[in-house]
């Protein structure tokens, strides 16, 4: 009995030291160290001191006050601004129903979103742009949040019901924000919906039934090839297109384990009373009118163009990584002309270069919106990037986990999928999240194309009003602290899921 609790008292850590004690160990134990830690403090002071008297003093922020929706959504129609609310309200709603579920990180994004949209609501100050409406809307949004957590605890919410939410909810808040230009689009929509549910039906169905959706998808979409190539018109081929896919796509996940026939029954039974109910007498034009993209400006287009962008870039730079090392020559020689090629100029040249070059390669009658060729510029110069990460993490793991896998008898898509993909990008994942905060900030290089984002939208306010001129300082210092602010929630998202990964861990 003495002799463990000598053990014990032998091997307890030690206590950690008190702030006198570690102040003294690291920044005033040798005379060297005391300077430096005395001339850090003094010019600390000076320059802290200097910029709270210029912020909180001097600078003048009428340019930044007096039109914050001019930052948040640019010259988006006023009286069509609850669409844009609406979007951001689905959004956080999934945030919620993601917190309540699976807790985690998504705990901490829920909460600071909340508290930031309570804090807005309660905000003790008069403007014209922040008047009851809008204080009530803030404070439903955090409250929207709560519900979602609340909600998202239900034993009878489903994992897969809040990733179709997060996998639908992009072509909803696109929908909701850009609206519908086509008369006839909800009845197009109602068509993609009934073959997605007969690729579902078919996906359950007996082998015999089974290759239906996938010949029939094939054919329609080869269909659409054909008909684009043949001059038959742009819009009739991504109509044939998306007959094909919606085929294709209910029948592999019709595959899945995780759909049920209930799920399948349930899906029909709303898809009927869609049908029934809205689809015959509904203009969905009329509730959605269109608004260009040109109105579109702020933080609504950096937001999109950088979580599009990053979207989109990473299975793309996924599928150019794998292509760079596979053993057949024409795909491995392809995506190394790819990656090398965008890698090898300026994000402003592929801009530039989708913007005004891209139009001379397509049909006379198709013309790409300009948000979305700057997308596509986007999405391709951070694919090119993010396959070198991916390449450079396919290459750390050991060739001893494939040889395993091999003799466990697996395949080279199982293999890959479940045993060189995680590790690889486990390992990458710090470069892969900095290649993603660096495609955020240079979300602003699209204002030299005429796209009015945030930084944009700070310009056209210098450049509209004289008297603003003087105040460019002021305008620049709000810009780049709201870019910090965002790039450093995203290093911290992506330091905790380090952690919870064990990335520093071997």
């Amino acid at each position: 009995m003495t002799t463990n609790s000598h053990l014990s008292e032998v091997l307890a850590p030690p206590d950690p030291p008190g702030p006198i004690k570690w102040a003294r160990d690291n920044l005033f134990s040798p005379w060297y160290n005391t300077v430096l830690t005395l001339v850090s403090v003094v010019f600390l002071y000076f320059v802290l001191s200097a910029i709270f008297r210029w912020v909180f003093g001097t600078a003048d922020w009428t340019a930044v006050t007096q039109s914050p929706l001019l930052y948040a959504i640019g010259q988006y129609p006023r009286e069509e601004m609850w669409r844009v609310g609406a979007a951001l309200s689905l959004l956080f709603l999934l945030v919620g129903l993601s917190w309540g579920n699976w807790g985690g990180m998504l705990r901490s994004i829920a909460i600071g979103s909340g508290a930031f949209f309570l804090i807005l609501a309660i905000l003790p100050i008069t403007h014209d742009q922040l008047d009851m409406n809008m204080r009530l809307y803030l404070g439903g949004t955090a409250l929207l949040v709560l519900v979602g957590y609340f909600v998202g605890r239900l034993s009878a919410v489903k994992d897969l019901y809040i990733i179709m939410g997060w996998l639908l909810s992009p072509v909803v808040m696109i929908t909701l924000i850009s609206g519908v230009e086509d008369p006839v689009a909800l009845t197009r929509t109602g068509t993609y919906l009934l073959l997605l549910m007969i690729g579902l039906t078919s996906g359950k169905l007996p082998n015999s039934w089974r290759y239906i959706p996938i010949f029939l998808g094939g054919a329609v979409i080869a269909f659409s090839l054909f008909t684009i190539t043949s001059g038959g018109g742009t819009a009739l081929a991504v109509y044939y297109f998306m007959i094909g896919a919606m085929l294709l796509v209910g029948y592999l996940v019709g595959r899945l384990e995780v759909i049920e026939w209930s799920h399948i029954i349930l899906g029909w039974i709303l898809s009927a009373f869609v049908f029934v109910n809205f689809l015959p007498n509904f203009d969905l034009s009329q509730a959605l009118p269109s608004i260009r993209t040109t109105a579109w400006g702020g933080l609504l287009v950096t937001f999109i163009l950088a979580a599009g962008g990053i979207i989109l870039s990473f299975p793309i730079g996924l599928a150019l990584a794998l292509g760079r090392r596979s053993s057949l020559p024409v795909v491995s020689a392809f995506s190394t002309v790819f990656i090398e090629a965008i890698r090898g100029v300026p994000l402003v040249t592929i801009l530039f270069m989708f913007s005004i070059i891209l139009a001379l390669f397509l049909p006379e009658e198709t013309r790409l919106d300009r948000l979305l060729r700057a997308l596509m510029a986007v999405t391709v110069f951070s694919a090119a990037y993010t396959a070198e990460n991916v390449r450079g993490g396919l290459q750390a793991v050991p060739p001893g986990q494939i040889e395993a896998a091999k003799a466990l008898g697996m395949n080279g898509f199982q293999t890959m999928t479940f045993i060189v993909l995680p590790q690889a990008i486990r390992t990458v994942l710090p470069a892969i999240v900095g290649q993603f905060i660096s495609l955020f900030k240079d979300t602003t290089l699209v204002v030299i194309v005429g796209i009015n984002d945030f930084l944009g939208i700070g310009r056209s306010i210098i450049n509209s009003t004289p008297e603003f001129v003087q105040l460019q300082l002021e305008v620049y210092a709000f810009i780049a602290v709201v870019y910090m602010i965002f790039s450093y929630l995203m290093s911290m998202a992506s330091r905790r899921l380090e952690t919870r990964l064990g990335v520093a861990d071997r």
